[in-house]
């Protein structure tokens, strides 16, 4: 019931923690997707994001017969809202006009009346899964997407990438510490790379566990400013502000405008892929955030953030 009211106290905890705790409070799951937290039985809050990344990943591969104005349709945010006493399939509909898409199978989608709500920015798979998940339902795209089929609701097939063993490690030594923090995964070593099927919030975890070095000189223990530093990275397609989280655990702060942002279309959220090894700070930000189209200037271990252009 989304009328709940929940008590809690918390203390120098992360929105991320609050959010956690009060689901928790509730018997809940929950998953940030996006600009969306959606919270609600922990069977589909911990695959919803696998479910998307695997929708989205069968419009954006190569050998698809989706054109790419279609893609680029798909993946653009849009706004999607819904007044009280709308009915799912009322809303299903008008994500879909939203998008020129046509659905096939509405009649398998319940009576309801909602709530208002908002979805802010969010891609087609993306508001279509958080609509579709709550009604236990699923979706896949027809040969050009344009038209989807509902589905009854499915977990996802595992996601599989491939990672360096952590430095001074064996592939073998470092899959057993992974193993032994988190039995669930499910992986093997191959020519000393790592193989592990996962979801994503997996993979977002031993990316950041693995991968960011933000080497600082030796004999001492405060935060240097970033052009003393060098950096190593090596991720695939994970978000550029859990790059950013990464960042700050070492001292590092950014400051932005998030209506500037939302304004120009400036998508903290949006997934890349680097591979850099003892980069300065200049390069290493270059990287990180030209995919995004954002701009940055250095003040010491501060990062002001702009959109290109501004």
């Amino acid at each position: 019931d989304p009328s709940t009211t929940v008590a809690l106290e918390l203390s120098n905890q992360t929105v991320d923690s609050g959010i956690a705790a009060a689901a928790a409070r509730l018997k809940c799951g929950y998953s940030i997707v996006g600009n969306v937290v959606y919270v609600g039985p922990v069977e589909t809050t911990d695959w919803l994001r696998t479910t998307i990344e695997q929708r989205e990943a069968a419009v954006a591969k190569n050998d698809t017969t989706i054109s790419e104005g279609r893609k680029f349709a798909l993946f653009d945010r849009k706004m999607i809202h819904w007044q009280d006493l709308d009915t799912p399939r009322e809303i299903l509909q008008s994500i879909a006009d939203r998008y020129d898409l046509e659905i096939v199978g509405s009649d398998s989608v319940p009576h309801d009346l909602w709530a208002s709500a908002t979805i802010p920015y969010a891609t087609a798979a993306e508001s279509l899964s958080i609509v579709l998940v709550q009604l236990n339902l699923d979706f896949e795209w027809n040969s050009d997407g344009t038209r989807v089929r509902l589905l009854p609701y499915r977990l996802p097939a595992l996601i599989e990438k491939r990672y360096p063993p952590r430095k001074s490690q064996t592939a073998a030594a470092t899959l057993a510490a992974w193993l032994k923090e988190a039995p669930h995964l499910q992986g093997y070593v191959d020519n000393n790379e790592i193989v592990v099927a996962a979801r994503v919030e997996d993979h977002e975890r031993l990316s950041g566990r693995s991968a960011i070095v933000a080497r600082q000189p030796s004999g001492t223990s405060e935060p240097v400013p970033l052009r003393r530093r060098k950096f190593t990275l090596r991720v695939e397609n994970v978000p550029v502000r859990a790059v950013m989280r990464e960042l700050e655990k070492s001292g590092i702060s950014f400051e932005y405008d998030e209506h500037a942002f939302k304004e120009a279309k400036a998508d903290l959220q949006t997934p890349i892929s680097m591979d850099v090894k003892g980069v300065d700070a200049d390069e290493f930000l270059r990287k990180l955030f030209a995919p995004v189209r954002v701009e940055f200037t250095i003040d010491d271990r501060l990062v002001r953030l702009m959109p290109a252009g501004s």
